[in-house]
């Protein structure tokens, strides 16, 4: 009687996937790293110096409002303003759109300006 060579088959792929696999995690983790490293450059800087990465991101605000046919002097000052307390303050994205909101309302108060 034959010997069954499906087992050994399934074996040696699942292995080589999981060679794959292993070797895409790797990848990624070299590229994430580097990003890491990259970007926590950059936030020093901007968190040493806000008032630099606030115009950066309201320059952003104007150009994504130019490209949507929005108010752009509004979206410019509001993403400067946003990226201005991310920088400053290190508040998350969600955080400063919520103090900015509070600022707006007059519900902020002056210390946290």
């Amino acid at each position: 009687m034959p010997k069954s060579t499906s087992s050994t088959i399934e074996t040696e792929a699942a292995s080589l996937t999981d060679t794959i696999a292993e070797s895409g995690t790797e990848a990624l983790r070299g590229i994430e790293g580097g990003i890491t490293s990259i970007t926590g450059g950059v936030w020093e800087i901007f968190h040493e110096h806000p008032n630099v990465g606030g115009f950066l991101s309201g320059g952003v605000g104007l150009a994504l409002g130019m490209t949507l046919g929005v108010v752009e002097v509004a979206a410019a000052v509001a993403a400067g303003y946003l990226g201005y307390r991310i920088f400053a303050y290190g508040e998350s994205f969600t955080q400063a759109v919520e103090k900015s909101i509070e600022f707006r309302q007059g519900r902020l108060p002056e210390d946290q300006l």
